[in-house]
Order: structure tokens, then C-alpha cells, then sequence
């Protein structure tokens, strides 16, 4: 069966813990819990757009390691196809995602992650056949991402970028993409270079006017909602519902499989931005990264509870 998405990004090894605690410095800590989850943002999102009905391509690339064995079958659990992850020299990618009482973060190993080529890319693309809209992000090399956009624009798809880590998105994938959906930490990174720090609309407008292509702008703000700023017209704020958050792993990464699934079913870029919120917030609620991401019954149900009020 042809693909209805590509997803172009990384595969990793999360291996979440919490603590009671912040430590000091120089401190050994125990933690209070721990997991360990297939994860990383191409998986995710493709996982989230599966269990939505979609049938996602997933290209990335994996170590010969037990853990890059364990990634790739439990993809297959999953019902997604491995046909276009390549093997790498280097060990499967792992992240530490550490949750304390009063902030979260997540540390980073990119192993095969950052030996993702423009080749590996290329080989995968007689699979793409049919393929209406590809994301990418930022924890593969850019020039990785880069071919996987000018080829999805040549089959004219729509091309989604999430940028995070706001480190590994180059010019060229801003340049070439069609939505950019950061979160309120990742779009004040983007604008680092802008002579003065404007607020949000005015954000806006500035990536519009540097990126000619871009037509859409969704900025993620967790518990107080989205914001919705689509080319040449006016901002719409969509609450978020009212959930406990535990782990905000893979909560952004729900939010752009379910919104890819709801416009490619027809509902238009702002509608959908609903049934994502919806998405993301049940994910925080769970920790994890695949094993907390919702079915559709979970996210209707969770959209017709209500939401937080502006």
C-alpha cells in the first residue's frame, strides 16, 4: 500500500527518569522511576498519524545494535513499515528525557540519527508514490531534510517542518516549507536573528515576509492553547483542554501527526489545530513517548469535554 505521509527524522531510544528532586552539584540522585520507549520525533509522529489511520513512510536510519533490532521491531508492532531505515556504523540514537518537580528537558544522543544522508534519503524515494504531505525536523543532518522537501515539493505535497531542535533547522528547510509548527521556546530561537524580539503576531509576520513560500505559522503553548497565524490573515487563539501533564515528551510530535491526519481527511489547516491540541495534551498526560500517544476515540472524546477558557 502507498504511503499517504512521509516522515523524514530520527528514531531514538527514550529512556525517561524522574526525580523528587532538582540535584546539586557534583550529586548522585536516585531517581524516583524510570521507562524505557521507543521514540524520537520521526517515530512519533508517524506512530500518532498510524493509529489515525494513516499509513506513514517512515525514513531514518538505525545502528546495528540491539537497540536499533528492538526499534525496528517494535515499529513493525506497530503496523509501520522499516523498508526505508537504513543501517548506520554508528549506535542507535538514545535520549534522556529527566522530569523534575518544576521543569523538564531532555538530553540528547544523536548517534545514527546525525549519519542520516541525502543518499539514504534518495534510495527511499520510488517508495514515496502517492505520498500527499511530508514532516521533518530537527534531529536529523538538514541536508537530509532539505532533499526530502525539494522532493516532496516536485510531487507538490505539502511539506511540514517542525523545528526542533531550533539547532538542527537550517535556512533552506524554512525556505521550503510550507507550515512550521514551533512551540513558544523554538519560534523565540527562530527569531534570534531579528534586530528586536517582536511579539507574536509581529513574529509572524516577519517569517512571512523572510519566507515567501510559507503559508502557515502554529505556535504550540502547551496548556494555554495555539495560535493559528496563517498567511494574510488574522491570528485565531484555539484553548487547550485541561489535563494533568506528567511528561511532556512527545506531546508536540502528536500535535503534528494528528493535524496532518485531520487536513489530509479534509478539515482545513485552522480546524485541525482543535483535534491536535487535543492530541498533544492527552500525550503529556502519559509518560512516554509511542506508548502515550492517543487512538482517535481518545482525542474525540478529550475535544468534546471542553477546553481552557482564554
Amino acid at each position: 500500500m502507498s504511503p499517504s505521509v512521509v516522515v523524514v527524522g530520527s528514531i531514538v531510544i527514550d529512556l525517561p527518569v524522574w526525580l523528587a528532586r532538582a540535584p546539586q552539584n557534583g550529586e548522585t540522585l536516585k531517581v524516583a522511576s524510570e521507562g524505557m520507549f521507543l521514540g524520537g520525533k520521526a517515530v512519533n509522529q508517524a506512530v500518532q498519524a498510524h493509529n489515525l489511520g494513516e499509513n506513514p513512510l517512515v525514513v531514518g536510519k538505525v545502528g546495528g545494535d540491539s537497540l536499533g533490532m528492538w526499534a525496528k521491531e517494535a515499529l513493525t508492532a506497530h503496523g509501520i513499515s522499516v523498508d526505508a531505515i537504513a543501517a548506520s556504523h554508528l549506535p542507535t540514537s538514545y535520549a534522556i528525557p529527566v522530569i523534575e518537580p518544576d521543569r523538564q528537558y531532555i538530553l540528547h544522543v544523536a548517534g545514527a540519527n546525525a549519519n542520516l544522508t541525502e543518499s539514504d534519503v534518495r534510495q527511499t524515494m520510488p517508495q514515496w508514490t502517492g505520498a500527499r504531505a511530508l514532516l521533518v525536523q530537527g534531529e536529523v543532518p538538514a541536508a537530509a531534510s532539505v532533499t526530502a522537501m525539494r522532493y516532496m515539493r516536485s510531487l507538490r505535497g505539502l511539506v511540514v517542518c517542525d523545528p526542533a531542535p531550533v539547532d538542527g533547522i537550517s535556512e533552506d528547510m524554512l525556505s521550503l516549507a510550507d507550515v512550521l509548527t514551533p512551540n513558544e521556546q523554538e519560534l523565540t530561537a527562530l527569531l534570534a536573528g531579528a534586530p528586536h524580539m517582536p511579539a507574536q503576531k509581529d513574529a509572524a509576520r516577519h517569517l512571512f515576509q523572510t519566507f515567501p513560500r510559507l503559508k502557515a505559522l502554529i505556535v504550540t503553548q502547551g496548556e494555554r492553547g495555539v495560535w493559528f497565524h496563517e498567511r494574510s490573515a488574522a491570528p485565531v487563539h484555539l484553548p487547550s483542554p485541561s489535563v494533568h501533564a506528567v511528561d511532556p515528551t512527545a506531546a508536540g510530535d502528536s500535535f503534528n501527526g494528528t493535524w496532518i491526519h485531520h487536513v489530509l481527511s479534509g478539515m482545513s489547516w485552522r480546524e485541525a489545530c482543535r483535534p491536535a491540541a487535543c492530541a498533544g495534551a492527552l500525550t503529556a498526560s502519559r509518560p512516554g513517548a509511542v506508548a502515550s500517544l492517543p487512538s482517535q476515540e481518545e482525542i474525540e472524546r478529550l475535544c468534546r469535554q471542553g477546553s481552557r477558557q482564554d
